[in-house]
């Protein structure tokens, strides 16, 4: 009779709250269980094949042709991914094969996901000319409201360089590396 009894108890409000849990509970372990295999990709794509004298472009288009891995890089490294080079691998990660490739040649990656960024090493990137080298200054403050309050989330910016800029934190305080010839800041 008691069972009968805690049965009826049980509104459709309850029931309603009861699924909204379980509702909840499965999302999160939905997304947890998605976090967590996300970055395994790239840890468990395994490439076995050979080229002779091919160029880098090439073994790109053969790991994008046997992977779902997309390549991107600048238009200016073109003449770098035309060198001819020869490898063998077996059953390798992408990160091991990427090392024996750019070893000699003044290339660097990296992956996020299942994109490949190339780009130039940083010691291989031509630095400017000393003259022409900007010097730069640490300019911090604090932006204020009419009555001496801190104004959170104010953008600061140049006058004459508007990308580069900065936004005060909770306390109103900022902190932005301009060119040393910079006189006028603007606040918004």
């Amino acid at each position: 009779m008691k069972d009968n009894e805690y049965v009826k108890s049980l509104s459709k409000d309850n029931y309603s709250h009861i699924f909204r849990v379980m509702r909840i509970t499965f999302f999160i372990l939905f997304v947890s269980a998605t976090c967590a295999f996300s970055n395994s990709y790239s840890q468990q794509t395994l490439f076995s094949f050979e080229v002779k004298e091919k160029t880098i472009w090439e073994v790109f288009s053969q790991i994008e042709n046997s992977s779902e891995y997309v390549f991107l890089f600048a238009d200016e490294l073109s003449p770098e991914l035309e060198q001819k080079v020869s490898i063998k691998v077996e059953e390798s990660t992408l990160n091991k094969i990427l090392d024996e490739v750019f070893r000699t040649n003044g290339l660097a990656y990296k992956i996020n996901d299942r994109q490949v960024l190339i780009s130039k090493k940083e010691s291989e990137q031509t630095p400017a000319p000393q003259n022409q080298q900007q010097k730069n200054k640490l300019i911090n403050g604090k932006v204020v409201d009419e009555d001496g309050g801190p104004l959170p989330g104010a953008t600061v910016t140049t006058k004459t360089e508007p990308v580069i800029g900065s936004v005060t934190n909770p306390d109103g305080e900022f902190f932005i590396q301009v060119p040393e010839e910079t006189r006028v800041l603007l606040v918004s």
